[in-house]
């Protein structure tokens, strides 16, 4: 496999081994049988081949569910809590990461203190590809406004491990045979492993990740979201990383983390570099000691080396000291550097030093407002209302960064007893290998064979149509989401919209994409229910080379009727309907239909 050591990962996965008594280890091998029928196979423009695909798809979860302490995995998400290494205004989005551990694992925007310890999130830009913290990121808004200086670090708990291992892996092998003639039998793999070994008693800790799925080569091309179809617009992806880092505490003096990072990402068909990220970073801030007057360090060094493309390197360095004058009312000053090394044509990074001073006022529990001018300038103010509403935001003006000029963050969640209302907006630097190293492989089922949804924002947690074509190129992102939920006794109603932008920093190529998605899960029998899903895409090129741009349209529609057989055996039947047009691309316009019938068993 691309000439990783597989066979090297069931030990680095179970380091550390529990017994089962103390660990609560869930172990659950699992078989899926499934015949699909599809009137156009190739996804063809006009009339296409019909086929049967058949799949046998054996596989296993292994997970230790015991967990106890703020925000996720491994106390704080993968290294620690929330938005941007800490917090985007304490604690993360909500207080050890949005809800209270993240979307599944320590903090909104990836996953905890640095981006999800080793390769995604990043200190306000986006992990091994970016923003740094000197002024994207940590040094305009992150570290100085509500972040790392404003109960971040350490997000909602104590990064640690209760216990000595805390695993959770998901593979499964997709073997297809279809009867379309030439194509016959394909093997795709598919594995997300996640693990945090406890190696000294809370001192000394080891990250490990895996991966290995499929995505799309170019998002210009037929869209497809699953192996079934016979195109070539995919690609394999197989990554692997690992993080040993340290918590010294220093006599009530200083608290820190110092950490080594190493992730690699490989891809199929050369449609992106193979690329090895080698990550240093040391992190102190002053101790319970320390009250009126406070401080903080920090320093991060990123270097992505890419087996047919140019190196990118994110280093930043930052200092900062806080005084407070009243219980409510306090001034800080902080100064640092940015010192950032890729590719681009764009004026979107600027080495240099930044210097930043400003104030923080929390009148109460339910606002905080914080300011600084200088080289990087921004405002943050956070708002809770009610303990079910909470309003973040921040606007940055940053003069040194890898995401230099007017840089907005921003969060909304509304919760009530039966619904959940959410918005966000983050931008970033970044990429393609990076996202790749944070996606979501599996679509998340329940034993019924329903998907599961997010315990945050109710919606399926699925794998995106939304990603940016396989290049060697850094990239700006910016996205926004909005998202509507709700449950009663026998129904889930979930509607999400977002909108990502994309500029690549060679190639001045832009994307946008504008999607919608839905879906409504009716529980009408003890061992019935029913699903109905649904999305639209609209995703536009523009290409500054050629000044060529196109449009192309993606919709998909699916209903699906469950039906549990036994206490570990369910069946379902489904349609699907899936169409994409463009206005510039030939080739890519096609109309298919499946009719799919499947049964799950789990031993």
């Amino acid at each position: 496999m691309e000439r990783i050591r597989w066979k090297w990962l069931p030990v680095l996965l179970l380091m550390g081994l529990e017994t089962a008594e103390a660990a609560r280890w869930q172990i659950s091998p699992y078989l899926t049988v499934r015949q699909t029928y599809s009137d156009n196979i190739n996804l063809e423009p006009g009339s296409g081949e019909s086929a049967w695909v058949t799949e046998a798809n054996p596989g296993i979860s292994i997970a230790n569910r015991r967990s106890s302490g703020g925000g996720g995995f491994g106390g704080g998400g993968f290294g620690g809590g929330g938005f941007g290494g800490g917090g985007f205004g304490g604690g993360g989005f909500g207080g050890g990461g949005f809800g209270g551990g993240g979307f599944g694992g320590g903090g909104f925007g990836g996953g905890g203190f640095g981006g999800g310890g080793f390769g995604g999130g990043g200190f306000g830009g986006g992990g091994f590809g970016g923003g740094g913290f000197g002024g994207g990121g940590f040094g305009g808004g992150g570290f100085g406004g509500g972040g790392f200086g404003g109960g971040g670090f350490g997000g909602g708990g104590r990064n640690t491990v209760p216990g000595r291992l805390l695993l959770n892996l998901n593979y499964r092998m997709q073997n297809i045979f279809s009867s379309q003639e030439g194509r016959g039998y394909d093997l795709r793999h598919q594995l997300q492993g996640n693990a945090v070994a406890e190696l000294i008693e809370n001192s000394v800790f080891l990250d490990a990740r895996a991966g290995a799925g499929q995505t799309l080569v170019n998002p210009q091309g037929r869209q497809v979201a699953d192996n079934i179809a016979n195109v070539g617009n995919r690609a394999n992806f197989y990554t692997f990383g690992l993080s040993p880092y340290w918590l010294p505490h220093l006599g009530g003096y200083a608290d820190g983390q110092v950490r080594l990072g190493y992730f690699y990402v490989t891809t199929s068909g050369r449609s992106a570099s193979a690329t090895h990220t080698y990550n240093q970073s040391v992190f102190l801030r002053s101790g319970k000691r320390f009250n009126i007057l406070t401080w903080n360090l920090g320093f991060t060094n990123q270097r992505q080396t890419r087996s047919g493309g140019d190196d990118v390197v994110f280093r930043s360095g930052i200092a900062r000291l806080n005084y407070r004058w009243t219980r409510t009312f306090s001034t800080f000053v902080q100064g640092g550097f940015s010192d950032n090394d890729f590719r681009s044509n764009t004026n979107t990074s600027n080495n240099g030093l930044f210097y930043t001073v400003g104030a923080t006022w929390t009148p109460s529990r339910y606002l905080s407002l914080s300011a600084g001018g200088g080289r990087n300038s921004f405002v943050t103010i956070t708002m809770q209302p009610t303990r079910r509403t909470t309003l973040q935001g921040s606007y940055r003006r940053n003069n040194v960064g890898a995401l230099t000029g007017n840089v907005f963050l921003g969060l909304l969640q509304h919760r009530t007893r039966r619904t959940v209302w959410q918005a966000s907006y983050t931008e970033s630097v970044t990429t393609t290998q990076t996202v790749l190293a944070q996606q979501q492989i599996f679509q998340v089922v329940d034993a019924f064979g329903n998907p599961v949804v997010n315990p945050v924002d109710q919606q399926p947690v699925v794998v995106a149509v939304d990603l940016p074509r396989l290049v060697d190129e850094v990239f700006v992102r910016r996205r926004g989401e909005l998202s509507f939920s709700a449950n009663t006794a026998k129904t889930t109603l979930g509607v999400r919209a977002y909108v990502a932008k994309r500029n690549f920093q060679v190639s001045r190529n832009e994307s946008k994409v504008f999607g919608l998605s839905g879906n409504w899960n009716w529980r009408w029998g003890a061992k019935t229910s029913a699903v109905l899903r649904g999305t639209w895409q609209r995703s536009k090129f523009d290409g500054s080379r050629n000044g060529q741009g196109t449009t192309n349209i993606f919709w998909t529609a699916s209903a699906r009727l469950t039906r549990r057989l036994g206490d570990k055996v369910n069946a379902y039947l489904e349609y699907r309907h899936q169409q994409q047009s463009s206005d510039g691309t030939t080739g890519v316009d096609y109309r298919e239909n499946r009719a799919i019938a499947a049964i799950n068993m789990r031993f």
